[in-house]
C-alpha cells in the first residue's frame, strides 16, 4: 500500500523532477522493506503449497518495482502514453499481488486452524492419560497400603491370639517371631 501511495505522488508531481526523485527513493526504501519482510515471512513456511504461493508472490513483487521504475522513467520522459500503459501494467500486478496475499492469508488460517485441532486433540489425549494415571496410582496406593496393614495387623493379630490362651491359664502355647525387625 505504502509503494502504491509513493507511485501515487510520482504521478502527481507533475514535471517537478526534485519531487519524482525524493518519491523515486522513498519507493526505493519501501522495495527493501517489502524484501526484508518477504524474507522473514519465508522462514515461517513450512507446506510446499505454501511455498509455491510464496515464490509467486516474489516474483510478483519483482515485476510491480521493475514496472514501478519503468514508469518513473516514463514521467521523467513526458511520454504520457507510456506513462498509462505502465500504469494499467501496474494496476494488474497490483490486483495479482492482492489475490496472491489473500491466498496465503486463506492458507495461514486453514494451516492454523489444523494446528489448533491437533492440538485440542492432543490436550484431550493428555488429560486422559493423566485420569489413568491418577486413578493407577490411587488404586496402587489402595492396593499397597492394604498390603502392608496385613503385614503389620496379622503378627500383632496372632500375638494377641496367643496372649489370650496364656491369659487362660494354656501354657503349651509357643509364640513364634517370623520376623526379625522387631
Amino acid at each position: 500500500q505504502r509503494s502504491r501511495i509513493h507511485i501515487l505522488y510520482m504521478v502527481q508531481a507533475g514535471q517537478d523532477k526534485q519531487q519524482r526523485d525524493a518519491e523515486s527513493v522513498k519507493l526505493k526504501a519501501q522495495q527493501e522493506l517489502v524484501q526484508n519482510s518477504l524474507m522473514l515471512f519465508e522462514k515461517g513456511i513450512i507446506a510446499p503449497e505454501e511455498k509455491e504461493l510464496f515464490k509467486t508472490l516474489q516474483t510478483t513483487q519483482k515485476q510491480y518495482y521493475t514496472v514501478a521504475f519503468k514508469l518513473y522513467d516514463a514521467l521523467n520522459e513526458g511520454n504520457s502514453a507510456m506513462t498509462q500503459k505502465v500504469l494499467a501494467e501496474l494496476r494488474d500486478i497490483a490486483g495479482k499481488t492482492q489475490q496472491l496475499i489473500e491466498q496465503l492469508e486463506e492458507f495461514k488460517v486453514m494451516q492454523g486452524q489444523q494446528i489448533a485441532s491437533a492440538n485440542g486433540t492432543l490436550a484431550h489425549t493428555s488429560g486422559l492419560i493423566m485420569l489413568v494415571l491418577a486413578v493407577a496410582g490411587v488404586i496402587l496406593a489402595f492396593i499397597l497400603g492394604l498390603i502392608i496393614t496385613r503385614s503389620i495387623v496379622k503378627p500383632v493379630t496372632a500375638l494377641a491370639e496367643d496372649a489370650r490362651r496364656l491369659a487362660e491359664g494354656d501354657l503349651q502355647v509357643a509364640i513364634t517371631v517370623e520376623s526379625t525387625d522387631e
